[in-house]
C-alpha cells in the first residue's frame, strides 16, 4: 500500500513539473526582489507611473538575469488605509516600497526606517518632510518629483487668453485644501502670475460635492481661465469638473497640471510625462537594489524640459464654445 502511495505521489510531482515547464515557471521559483506598490486611489496618471515603473524595472533586471515580484495595493481614496498598506509591506520585509503621492509616501516613511522607500508624484519632497534635500535625501527615502513646469503653464494661459504678452485677464486656481502638493503648486502659480501682473485668486475645496458651488463662485467673480494643479481629488473627478463647468454656465477654459486630467476637463496643457516619471523611478530602484546604493545617496529626480508633453483637447474646448488659438495648436503639431 505504501509503495502504491509513493508511486502516486511521484506521478503527481512529475505532472506538476511538466505543467510548470510548459507554462514557463518553476513550481518553487522565488523572485530576487519583492516590491510593494502603494497607490492612494484610481488615477490615470499615477497608474501610468506605476505601470511603467514595473515594466521598466522588470526589463532592467531581466538583462542581469534577475527577477522581481510586485504587490500592488490601492487605498481607493480612503486615506485611513495608507498606514495599513505600507505597514503591511514593511512587516513582510519587502526589498522596497514604491509609493505614489505625498501623503501615502509620508505614511511609508513613518512605517519603516530601514526598508528603502521610493516615492513618485511628490511635488515638493523637502517641504513634505520626505527628504533632507533633493541632492542628499538622507535616511531611507528618495524618489521622483512631479513638479510642474509652472512658468511654461502660465505662458500657455497667456497664449490662450490672447497672446504671449497678454496680461489683462484673471486666473482662478482650483485645488483641494487637504492636498499639500496642490497647495504648493497653487502658491507657485499665484506667484508666477503676480510676477507678470496677471490677476489671480485661489479657490480651495474640501470634497467633490464642493465643485459645483465653487464653479458658480468662480463664474460670479469674473474669472477668465481656470488652472488646476496635479490634484488627486480633482483628477479622479475631472469629468465632474467639466460637467459643472458647463452646467453652471461658467464655460471657462481650463489648464490642468497634467495631460491625463486635461483630456477630461481642460483645453490645453504643458506637463510632465507620468510614463517617463515611472521610467525614472525604475532607474533609481535599480541603483538601490542592484548597484547597492543607499537611498540617502540617490538624488531626487526631476523631469527635464525635453520630457515635457504638450496636449490640447478640442472636444472639451468645443463643449464650452472656446476656440483654441492656432499658436497653441502648433505646440502639439
Amino acid at each position: 500500500m505504501r509503495k502504491k502511495i509513493l508511486i502516486a505521489a511521484i506521478a503527481v510531482v512529475a505532472v506538476v513539473a511538466v505543467v510548470a515547464g510548459v507554462l514557463g515557471f518553476s513550481a518553487c521559483s522565488k523572485a530576487d526582489f519583492t516590491i510593494g506598490i502603494a497607490l492612494p486611489m484610481q488615477h490615470d496618471a499615477l497608474g501610468l507611473a506605476a505601470d511603467t515603473f514595473m515594466s521598466t524595472l522588470e526589463e532592467k533586471l531581466a538583462a542581469d538575469g534577475l527577477t522581481v515580484k510586485f504587490d500592488e495595493q490601492n487605498a481607493n481614496s480612503d486615506a485611513s488605509l495608507y498606514p495599513t498598506i505600507v505597514t503591511n509591506f514593511a512587516n513582510k520585509g519587502y526589498d522596497m516600497i514604491y509609493t505614489l503621492g505625498t501623503d501615502i509616501s509620508v505614511a511609508a516613511k513613518t512605517a519603516t526606517s530601514t526598508i528603502p522607500v521610493l516615492f513618485n508624484a511628490v511635488t515638493d519632497p523637502v517641504s513634505a518632510g520626505l527628504v533632507e534635500s533633493d541632492e542628499k535625501p538622507g535616511a531611507n527615502v528618495t524618489g521622483v518629483s512631479d513638479l510642474n513646469p509652472i512658468d511654461e503653464q502660465v505662458a500657455l494661459m497667456q497664449m490662450l487668453m490672447g497672446g504671449a504678452d497678454t496680461t489683462d485677464f484673471s486666473v482662478g486656481i482650483l485645488f483641494t485644501n487637504s492636498e499639500p502638493n496642490s497647495k504648493v503648486q497653487a502658491n507657485s502659480v499665484e506667484a508666477a502670475c503676480e510676477a507678470k501682473n496677471i490677476a489671480v485668486k485661489q479657490y480651495g475645496i474640501t470634497k467633490v460635492d464642493d465643485i459645483s458651488g465653487m464653479m458658480n463662485t468662480i463664474k460670479n467673480e469674473g474669472v477668465d481661465i481656470i488652472y488646476i494643479p496635479t490634484d488627486n481629488l480633482l483628477a479622479a473627478n475631472a469629468s465632474t469638473v467639466n460637467a459643472q463647468n458647463i452646467q453652471t454656465g461658467a464655460n471657462l477654459p481650463i489648464v490642468c497640471g497634467e495631460s491625463n486630467m486635461n483630456k477630461e476637463c481642460g483645453v490645453a496643457t504643458i506637463s510632465v510625462d507620468y510614463a517617463r516619471l515611472g521610467e525614472m523611478a525604475a532607474q533609481s530602484a535599480y541603483e538601490i537594489l542592484v548597484d547597492g546604493k543607499s537611498p540617502a545617496e540617490v538624488a531626487v529626480v526631476y523631469s527635464a524640459k525635453e520630457d515635457l508633453t504638450y496636449s490640447i483637447s478640442e472636444n472639451i474646448a468645443e463643449g464650452i464654445e472656446f476656440t483654441i488659438p492656432e499658436a497653441v495648436k502648433a505646440l502639439v503639431a
